[in-house]
C-alpha cells in the first residue's frame, strides 16, 4: 500500500512538473498546441511485459517513466523500450542515479528527439534527507535556514558534479515525495 501511494505521489509530481515546465512556462507564440502528459512509471525490466502494458495504456496516455536501471542501463534494452514507446507515439522519461550512463542516454535524445522529455535523475533527495537517509546532505544544522542552504549547496554540487563531465545536458526532471 505504501508503494503504491509512493508510485502515485511520483506519478503526479512528473505530470506537475512537466506541466510548469512544458505547460504553463513555454512560449505561447513558439508552442501552437502545449501538450499535458498523463503516464505511468515502470521500475521492472521485463520487456514482454512492458510492451504488453504499453500496448495497454497507450489509447489513453501519451508518457512512460522508464524506471529500471535494467532498461537505462542496458543499451539494447533501452533501444528497444524507447523504439516501442516512439512507434506508439508516446513521450518517456528515463530514471538513471549513475551519471556515467548520461552517454547512452545522450544517444537516446539524439535518435528520438521530442519524444526523449528527459532524465529523471537523482531521486528522492529530499525524502532521503527527512527521513535520515545515510548519506544525506543534512547532518546538522543550526537552524531550518542553515539547512535549507546546506541542503541546496549539497544538492547542487551533486548534480554539477554529475553534469559538468558531459557536453550535451539532456533535461533534468526532479521528483520527491517530500520537499
Amino acid at each position: 500500500m505504501k508503494s503504491i501511494s509512493l508510485a502515485i505521489l511520483v506519478s503526479i509530481l512528473i505530470v506537475a512538473l512537466l506541466l510548469l515546465n512544458y505547460g504553463f512556462l513555454g512560449n505561447p507564440q513558439i508552442e501552437e498546441s502545449p501538450e499535458f502528459f498523463v503516464g505511468v512509471d515502470v521500475a521492472y525490466a521485463d520487456l514482454p511485459a512492458i510492451k504488453g502494458l504499453i500496448d495497454k495504456i497507450s489509447s489513453y496516455t501519451n508518457l512512460f517513466v522508464i524506471g529500471s536501471t535494467g532498461i537505462s542501463y542496458d543499451e539494447i534494452k533501452l533501444d528497444e523500450t524507447c523504439r516501442y514507446l516512439y512507434d506508439q507515439d508516446m513521450y518517456f522519461i528515463i530514471y538513471s542515479h549513475d551519471p556515467r550512463s548520461l552517454q547512452l542516454i545522450s544517444d537516446i535524445e539524439k535518435k528520438y528527439g521530442s519524444h526523449f522529455l528527459g532524465v529523471y535523475f537523482n531521486d528522492e533527495q529530499g525524502g532521503k534527507q527527512l527521513d535520515l537517509f545515510e548519506y544525506r546532505w543534512v547532518k546538522e544544522a543550526d537552524n531550518y535556514t542553515d539547512a535549507a542552504n546546506q541542503f541546496v549547496e549539497g544538492l547542487n554540487l551533486r548534480l554539477n558534479r554529475s553534469f559538468t563531465r558531459n557536453e550535451t545536458l539532456p533535461q533534468v526532471v526532479p521528483s520527491d515525495f517530500r520537499l
